[in-house]
């Protein structure tokens, strides 16, 4: 399994990123995520 972490998590490639990995759950961990100013989809993402 491989860690990822994500930096930009809520820009337009961060979030497709999200969307391939969480397909992936066996193949991929999320460790981190990171984000510039949209706090509240961080959230959303980290639940």
């Amino acid at each position: 399994m491989s860690r990822i972490g994500i930096i930009g998590s809520t820009g337009s490639i961060g979030t497709q990123a999200l969307s391939v990995i969480r397909e992936q759950k066996n193949k991929f961990k999320i460790e981190s995520l990171s984000a510039g100013k949209n706090i509240a989809l961080l959230l959303k993402q980290v639940a």
